[in-house]
């Protein structure tokens, strides 16, 4: 569908007649559909070489995921809800839009009301913040000026009590990098107000959907894997004491750590098909001890570890 559907314009793919949410459209490039489309086509090769399928369309797909068009970012000073803010909460801020023509330019912001914890109204669902989770296309490995636009939409959206998006906004403040404390505080207060019996949590629009806000938001808080590297503990409260095990990790990889006064203890990796391992070192400036199939040592920012199918590994710091 998406090969015959983008339309190559000006040297770049351009999805028209598209919607950011429901009954949105007819929009240009909406934010969900430029970062799945960038997401879909590189995986999309990789799995084609994997299974040796579809060789002769590869090209096309290297070409849509090289030529999608980029987001759209607009000044925060230029949203309405924020005309009246103070300067300097908005200076030199910027935020995703929602689409880049033909549409709304932000979803609808709880910011100046979230801290009353009430479900009080709803966004519309779909919007610029999905294009972070389940998106992916922000991260800590982004540059700064990406990451900061995240962090911002995050921020202003403050979507923390919503209707629709409380099942994928607490993991899109996670890898965005907002504060942790404040995370596990909404995450806290959500639970305390809107938890049932059976242990799931109930917003008027969403149904099994919030069965994920718990588990995506820790997961992220734990472990971010989607770009190039597997990141430990990337957003978690530096004085708070948490441990996880067997997550799972993009390339097949099942991950386990601690972290304890403020040090991650280990890491215990095992590689459920077999490949490569890419870890940032938790360690950084240490060497980095392994055992597993026989003790040996590493070092580095970044630690490239060759892995076979149902090996496991425990890392520690060597000193």
């Amino acid at each position: 569908f998406w090969d015959d559907y983008l339309v190559l314009k000006d040297g770049r793919y351009v999805s028209l007649n598209d919607s950011i949410c429901e009954n949105s459209g007819p929009n240009t490039n909406p934010a969900t559909t430029v970062s799945f489309i960038r997401l879909l086509y590189p995986s999309l090769i990789e799995i084609s070489e994997l299974l040796g399928q579809d060789e002769d369309r590869r090209g096309m797909w290297r070409d849509i995921a090289a030529r999608m068009s980029p987001f759209t970012y607009i000044p925060a000073s230029s949203l309405p809800f924020l005309k009246n803010a103070p300067a300097e909460l908005v200076k030199d801020k910027f935020v995703i839009r929602d689409c880049e023509a033909n549409g709304a330019e932000f979803p609808r912001s709880a910011y100046f009301t979230y801290k009353n914890r009430k479900i009080t109204s709803s966004s519309a669902g779909m919007s610029c913040v999905q294009a972070i989770f389940p998106g992916w296309s922000f991260g800590i490995e982004s540059d700064a000026k990406e990451r900061e636009a995240a962090l911002s939409t995050v921020t202003f959206a403050a979507q923390w009590y919503d209707f629709n998006n409380s099942c994928n906004f607490y993991a899109d403040a996670a890898v965005a990098g907002y504060d942790p404390s404040e995370i596990l505080s909404n995450l806290d207060a959500l639970i305390d107000v809107y938890e049932k019996s059976d242990f799931t949590i109930t917003t008027p629009g969403g149904a099994t959907e919030d069965v994920a806000i718990i588990p995506c938001a820790l997961q992220n808080m734990f472990l971010q894997s989607h770009q190039r590297l597997i990141h430990l503990f990337p957003n978690w409260p530096a004085d708070q004491d948490a441990a996880f095990g067997d997550l799972p990790a993009c390339g097949g990889f099942l991950v386990g750590s601690r972290k304890s006064h403020g040090k991650i203890d280990y890491v215990k990796v095992t590689s459920v098909r077999g490949g490569t391992c890419r870890l940032a070192n938790p360690w950084p400036g240490s060497k980095v001890k392994m055992t597993g199939s026989g003790p040996r040592e590493i070092s580095g920012p970044e630690l490239e570890i060759p892995m076979k199918a149902g090996e496991t590994l425990v890392l520690t710091p060597a000193s």
